[in-house]
């Protein structure tokens, strides 16, 4: 796969909420990425950083 195809995947794991896949493609696969790694990394901590304010929002109630 080349880069641009890695991203796609790192996207389509994110659309389904498989995070944890994501992260682990990421790593797996982070030879591959070049200049796409950090996009790749940045989409999945900022669904993070969602996550953990959601989750925050959940304990509230």
């Amino acid at each position: 796969m080349n880069p641009l195809d890695l991203l796609n995947q790192v996207k389509e794991l994110i659309e389904k909420k498989d995070f944890d896949s994501a992260k682990k493609f990421i790593e797996d696969n982070k030879d591959h990425f070049g200049d796409y790694l950090e996009q790749a990394k940045g989409l999945v901590s900022g669904n993070d950083l969602v996550n953990g304010a959601v989750d925050k929002i959940k304990g509230l109630f």
